[in-house]
């Protein structure tokens, strides 16, 4: 949510957060950690007063820039790029409904008021377990499960927890991830490859 909501951590009754760059553009690999200073908490790699000693060792200088500077930018177009990306996703939940009338979408995933804008989570009214590998082999880069475990092979614990057995048993699950530069020819190309996938697979969809 780094870069993609108006947070104050001055105001937020919070110790900890951590944030990746690349999910704001910037370089991969590198990211920060918010720590209160009255968290106690103690230095991981000891041996060097660097990170304020809570990890010793050289810093990425190069890494830090490239994110204070993709975070910049993003905080300065927070409100044009919301409303892009929004859009982006109002499109494909609205696109995916029509190729996919049965199509669900996990939690609060399609709730514009109670979802990451950034985010889709679906469950796709069908069975198919290799679908986030031929999606990828044409060109489309998605993940199966939830964020923390879609390179798992076992069934991800958060979907379990929100799906019923049934639900597990014949629909496939998909994240979409969107961004400022994602199009809406993008999300046509998405649908494409899905309907392609079906076809060529013989896939039969559940119509229940």
């Amino acid at each position: 949510t780094v870069g993609h909501l108006d947070l104050d951590f001055s105001k937020i009754p919070i110790d900890f957060a951590s944030c990746s760059a690349h999910k704001f553009h910037g370089p991969k690999g590198v990211g920060f950690a918010f720590v209160r200073k009255s968290s106690g908490l103690k230095g991981l790699i000891v041996g060097g007063t660097q990170e304020r000693s809570l990890r010793a060792g050289t810093e990425n200088v190069v890494g830090i820039v490239g994110l204070g500077k993709a975070l910049e930018l993003s905080i300065e177009n927070l409100e044009q790029y919301s409303t892009h990306i929004q859009g982006i996703k109002d499109y494909a939940i609205s696109e995916l409904k029509k190729v996919f009338p049965n199509i669900k979408f996990n939690g609060q995933s399609s709730n514009k008021e109670k979802s990451l804008y950034t985010v889709l989570s679906l469950a796709l009214p069908f069975k198919n377990p290799l679908i986030g590998l031929q999606l990828d082999m044409k060109g489309i880069a998605v993940s199966q499960g939830s964020a923390c475990s879609s390179g798992a092979s076992k069934p991800s614990m958060v979907l379990m927890s929100i799906q019923t057995e049934e639900e597990m048993d014949t629909t496939t699950p998909l994240r979409v991830s969107f961004s400022s530069k994602t199009t809406k020819e993008d999300i046509d190309k998405l649908i494409s490859a899905l309907n392609e996938i079906v076809q060529e697979n013989k896939i039969e969809i559940n119509n229940n």
